[in-house]
Order: C-alpha cells, then structure tokens, then sequence
C-alpha cells in the first residue's frame, strides 16, 4: 500500500458515510455525523498507519547478525505479526533472526518501531 492508493481511498470512504448518515428514514442528529466522523478518523488512520509500515520493510539486515552471546544470529526469515493499535489491527512481515547458540532471538523492525516481542500495541 502507498500514498496513492491512500489518497485513492479517502474519497470511497467519506462517500460511503455520507450515504449512510443519509439513508433510512430518520433525520441525522450530530451524534450520527460524530460517530461516522470518528470511525472515519479509524479507518484512515488504520491505512496510514500500514501503508508507512509495509514502506519500512521488513526490517532485513542481512543473512547474520551479531548476537550478545558472542554467537551469530541468523535470518530465519520473515514473519507475520498483527497488532491492535488505537486505529485498529495491521499486520505486517518482518524479518526473523534466532541464535542456534543461545536460543536469542531478534526482530529488528519490531525493535525499530519499539514493539517489544509477545505484546500488541495500543
């Protein structure tokens, strides 16, 4: 996901709420606009959101990597992750790194966005 199709769709999305608030055959309270506002708000962020993340990468430093045992962490390859953000769930690859020595294991993009291993973001 880029910028563009960002971009692209907005528009889609602000149409279908407006449509919603104004179909069915009750009048639309600012209540109704501000719970369509605010899911809007969600649903954008959420692309946002993963569009800067899938344009990070998978955060691949190479096949090895030092580890602080003194062993070599190798890339055992990619790995998807879901997280729960304020804005809803993304899920993104990242690339996996373990030590056959020490059993330590690596996520540098985890590490880069400061999600620690084995919690979901909020």
């Amino acid at each position: 996901m880029n910028s563009i199709t960002i971009v692209s769709a907005i528009p889609q999305l602000v149409d279908r709420l407006f449509k919603e608030n104004m179909s069915g055959d009750h009048e639309v309270t600012l209540h109704d606009i501000e719970v369509s506002a605010k899911l809007a708000m969600h649903q954008i962020g959420e692309l946002l959101l993963q569009a800067q993340i899938d344009e990070m990468g998978s955060g691949y430093v190479g096949s090895t990597m030092p580890c602080e045992c003194g062993g070599t962490l190798r890339f055992a390859g990619d790995r998807s992750r879901t997280l729960t953000t304020w804005c809803g769930q993304i899920t993104y690859k990242r690339a996996y790194y373990h030590c056959k020595r020490c059993g330590a294991s690596r996520v540098p993009l985890d590490e880069q966005l400061g999600v620690p291993q084995g919690i979901s973001a909020t």
